[in-house]
């Protein structure tokens, strides 16, 4: 009989290991093709992996090991005893092939082959950097710190196309290829001229280094000087992940599986770092600090800056402390140019006292806020190290960036001004809807001369004639006189064209003066003598209406404090200098002698008033400018006013500016002394003369609403349910 061979072909796919194996079952015994039981006869395949890491064994498609399949399977046939294997060998290691041949009879014989597998040439595409987790991370608490000492491990893994580490090559050349960066929030040492590799900088394309690797990695430690940091803005700084680009020097695999060095190969690894800040600063105030806005006079502030996060640093630090809000400019401690400090040892937070106004030509909103941004600067190694370290309320003027919260040291509580100006306890009497608002940006005026024309000043007009009508008790010009409410509860002034002076006890009872025509002085605190049983009223009409009336107007002296009552007024309420009220300096921008609206030392007091005020007046019209080059102001009578002159209408109508008073400014006074330090303040209740005891409330004019008007209503004030509000 012919004697039949069987071969069989294993192809590892790597294109190193081709192996052809000629078979002879049974030695010399000649066995026909045919009485081959091909379905029974086996390939068995076991796996040991030449590195503990190696990739997951797979062969014919499973990943069981060890494997077994029928010659059937594999493509052996009567007509074929060739077979192909192209899914097999592909991971690195050692594999024990077991060929185990079954003929029709039952007859078998086994034969066993060793086969090495070696991994191929490195593929760039498989090939990484892997970075430790403690430098892999913007969490600022367990990142990396760039201290130039503790190092953040990269380990650099060679793998072939089947992701096997070639451990063929024990040593590679290294370079980094990175180019500078142009978003380097560092001022001083950039981020990448501060890295170093066991001491010394980053080799280059130009001249690299040689880099050892055991096992198909290598590790390289790597430490920084200056933080992985983008600028964000102009003032502010994000720590963030940086790619760190490399090039790899290494060598291609022969057919045998060694390194072949006349075959030289390049890879270009990337990884992302993380090397942390080693300190922020973040300014701040004290929780409730009030600081008065839109003061002629610098007024004191203390700011302090603490180390936000963790203090990594103990070396000294220079700090730095500067003002972004160019509307606004410092003294006593200036902050333009920066205020620097040092910090030995970290020892924050520091104190720093300083006195703020805004600039001339710059009128403030009610949500300006004290713009700050600090500096850290300190050395390493010898290399200076600089970086924003922190600010707050810079969104809008920090290079058109608006702060997300998660730079470092920014403070979201921000450090506001405050408008220490008209605060109404217990709402705005009438219908809110048929308010007048100003809408200017962010910023709506109130215009409370309108509130509810109809139903309340119509109404109020309307009774103070039927009043008029039928009074009997008819005064002239000249002081007010309890007397005469002695027998009549409605006194009529025709005032024409002059001022009624208004101040002291008021007389017992519901009483309400009506006065025609003129203006009303308050020279005087004013108090009931029975709080809870007396309600008085102030009318004050004009025959002819007009805007800026000369009359119909309420005055009051700078030092009164506190005054109750219920007001009407066809014109304003305003600040007097103890001068003669002069109706034709209200608005005018020069001549400010009749109405007060600065912070001098003339209108410092606080100001309570309780009870209602329906008057010509605005609340926040001199400061809705929302343009800075060309802003516009408003009064009862005009919403598009601008300029100077502009301006000082709307301040004399703005019952934000009747009185600049300010409470509890920092440092200003002893704070341990609360009569010193409030001592220009509202006595709590009205009551004179216990200014140690002053009101709740820190504005500087504070309108508390009672319940007279719809409890204990004056005449001429019976309006029924509109005040009850």
């Amino acid at each position: 009989m012919e004697k039949t061979q069987m071969y069989k072909k294993w192809i590892s796919g790597f294109g190193i290991l081709s192996i052809f194996i000629p078979l002879t079952v049974w030695g010399a015994t000649s066995i026909p093709a045919s009485s081959i039981d091909w379905t029974a006869s086996t390939l068995r395949i076991l796996y040991t992996p030449e590195l503990p890491e190696s990739p997951t064994f797979s062969c014919f498609g499973q990943t069981i090991n060890p494997v077994v399949q029928t010659l059937e399977t594999l493509g052996f046939d009567e007509g074929s005893s060739i077979s192909t294997v192209t899914d097999c060998f592909h991971q690195a290691g050692t594999y024990q092939v077991q060929l185990n041949v079954v003929d029709n009879a039952g007859n078998t014989k086994t034969e066993n082959y060793n086969f090495i597998v070696k991994a191929s040439d490195p593929e760039d595409s498989a090939s990484f950097f892997l970075a430790a987790s403690e430098c892999d991370t913007t969490d600022i608490e367990t990142a990396t710190p760039a201290n130039n000492a503790d190092p953040c491990d990269l380990t650099l893994i060679q793998r072939d196309r089947f992701e096997n580490p070639v451990t063929q090559i024990s040593q590679i050349q290294l370079a980094n290829s990175n180019t500078p960066l142009t978003d380097d929030g560092n001022l001083g040492t950039q981020f990448l001229d501060g890295l170093r590799w066991n001491g010394s900088l980053l080799p280059t394309d130009a001249s690299p280094s040689t880099f050892s690797m055991v096992s198909g990695s290598g590790i390289l430690p790597l430490t920084a000087i200056a933080p992985s940091i983008l600028k964000v803005g102009d003032s502010l700084s994000r720590l963030i992940s940086r790619t760190l680009n490399f090039t790899v020097g290494t060598h291609e695999i022969d057919e045998f599986g060694a390194e072949d060095l006349s075959a030289p190969k390049t890879l270009s690894p990337a990884v992302d770092v993380v090397f942390r800040n080693l300190l922020s600063l973040r300014p701040y105030v004290e929780p409730g600090t009030v600081f008065r806005l839109d003061s002629p006079d610098p007024q004191p502030l203390k700011i302090g800056v603490e180390i936000a996060d963790t203090a990594l640093f103990s070396n000294p630090v220079d700090g730095s402390l500067e003002n972004k809000n160019s509307e606004l400019e410092h003294s006593n401690v200036d902050l333009n140019p920066p205020y620097e400090f040092n910090v030995p040892n970290s020892i924050l937070p520091i104190d720093i006292l300083t006195a703020v106004r805004a600039k001339e030509g710059f009128v403030l909103s009610p949500d300006t806020g004290l713009s700050l941004g600090t500096m850290a600067s300190y050395s390493i190694g010898g290399l200076p190290v600089s970086y924003p370290a922190g600010g707050t309320n810079l969104a809008g003027l920090n290079g058109g960036t608006d702060p997300l919260g998660d730079e470092i040291g920014y403070n979201l509580d921000g450090i506001l001004l405050r408008i220490v100006g008209v605060d109404i306890e217990g709402g705005i009497l009438g219908d809110i809807s048929r308010m007048m608002l100003q809408d200017n940006g962010e910023s709506q005026t109130q215009l409370i001369a309108e509130i509810t024309a109809t139903d309340i000043r119509e109404q109020i007009t309307e009774n103070a004639f039927r009043l008029i009508r039928g009074a009997s008790n008819v005064q002239s010009s000249g002081d007010f006189d309890p007397n005469w409410f002695d027998s009549n509860n409605v006194v009529v002034v025709d005032a024409a064209g002059t001022s009624i002076n208004l101040f002291g006890v008021l007389p017992s009872g519901q009483n309400t003066i009506i006065i025609k025509n003129g203006n009303l002085v308050i020279s005087d605190n004013i108090s009931y003598a029975d709080p809870n049983n007396d309600s008085f009223g102030v009318i004050l009409l004009n025959d002819e209406h007009s805007a800026y009336p000369e009359t119909g107007n309420i005055f009051i002296y700078p030092d009164v404090r506190s005054f109750v009552g219920t007001y009407f007024a066809d014109g304003g309420l305003m600040s007097n200098n103890k001068t003669p009220p002069d109706i034709n300096t209200i608005h005018d921008a020069i001549n400010t002698d009749t109405v007060i609206t600065s912070g001098s030392d003339k209108n410092i007091n606080q100001l309570l008033l309780t009870g209602v005020l329906f008057s010509k007046n605005t609340i926040g019209g001199a400061l809705i400018g929302s343009d800075p080059i060309d802003p516009t102001y408003a009064t009862p009578w005009e919403t598009d006013l601008s300029g100077i002159e502009g301006r000082q209408k709307a301040l004399n109508y703005d019952l934000h500016f009747v009185r600049r008073y300010t409470p509890q400014l920092a440092n200003s006074v002893d704070p341990s002394n609360p009569i010193e330090n409030r001592q220009n303040c509202a006595p709590n209740g009205g009551t004179s003369p216990a200014f140690s005891d002053c009101d709740a409330n820190t504005n500087a004019f504070v309108i508390r609403i009672d319940r007279k008007v719809s409890e204990l209503p004056p005449p001429g004030f019976e309006l029924g349910t509109v005040l009850t509000q």
